[in-house]
């Protein structure tokens, strides 16, 4: 009999638990006198709103505002830059080596100040740079990052391939640099192409080993932006240090125009 009533018990108990017409009661919860209040508004229900509680704060006082410092403005035309590079990668460039090609040919000038400044000399070494120079320069260093890349793999792997970056530039690359500018300066400054084709036979090879010699003293800075700067930044780099580059082959260029 014992365990028949406790068995019918348990079987009344799940019922009563598991029926959806009966729930369990509350748990109750004790309240304390100082809790209890009436100046504590109880918590309000999700959707209403909470009341404001009385204190001494005036209601009309506001926080102040913190202020904000501007932002630097010396990282203002290397962000206008980038916003250049990402919308036109290929004329931004360009632009950017004839400007370097203008200030090499000007500091060439400028370091042989016994002959009159050429304007004309100026204007080609900068239509050089928009229109060969820079144009080869993007795509070629493009095609140097997907062939040798630096940007992914180990750290032996990257070395390599920022060193066989470098040789390429300073042995093919350049060698090509120096042609184009001879035919491009020489037809923009009004020179026939059997005058320029005579200072190639001629002259060719002395210029290309002036600007290896110059190419020696840059290796570092060039292998550095090979390895380390991103492929979006490294022809401005090239192009930074193309300045004196650019000098030395001005200047091999204008003694034989003399």
């Amino acid at each position: 009999p014992l365990l028949s009533s406790a068995t019918l018990l348990i079987i009344f108990i799940s019922f009563h638990l598991t029926s959806p017409l009966h729930t369990l009661p509350p748990f109750p919860i004790p309240r304390f006198p100082a809790l209890c209040s009436s100046n504590i508004p109880s918590s309000p229900l999700p959707h209403q709103a909470a009341p404001v509680l009385a204190t001494n704060i005036d209601a009309t006082a506001q926080l102040p505002t913190p202020r904000l410092s501007p932002p630097s403005q010396s990282l203002a035309p290397l962000e206008h830059y980038s916003t250049l590079l990402s919308r036109s990668p290929l004329l931004t460039k360009s632009v950017t080596a004839a400007v370097i090609g203008a200030l090499g040919d000007v500091l060439a000038q400028f370091l042989t100040p016994q002959a009159p400044f050429r304007p004309i000399r100026t204007v080609s070494f900068a239509l050089e740079g928009l229109l060969v120079s820079g144009p080869f320069m993007s795509v070629s260093y493009a095609y140097l990052e997907d062939r040798f890349p630096t940007e992914v793999g180990s750290s032996r792997d990257k070395l390599q391939n920022a060193f066989q970056q470098l040789l390429v530039d300073n042995l093919i690359m350049d060698a090509f640099f120096v042609l184009s500018s001879f035919v491009t300066t020489g037809f923009l400054q009004g020179l026939k192409m059997r005058v320029i084709g005579n200072e190639l036979r001629q002259h060719f090879a002395s210029s290309w080993l002036a600007c290896m010699s110059t190419n020696a003293g840059l290796a570092p800075v060039e292998f550095t932006l090979f390895r380390f700067v991103p492929l979006k930044w490294r022809t401005l780099g090239m192009n930074l240090t193309d300045v004196i580059w650019t000098a030395v082959l001005s200047l091999s260029a204008s003694r034989l125009r003399a």
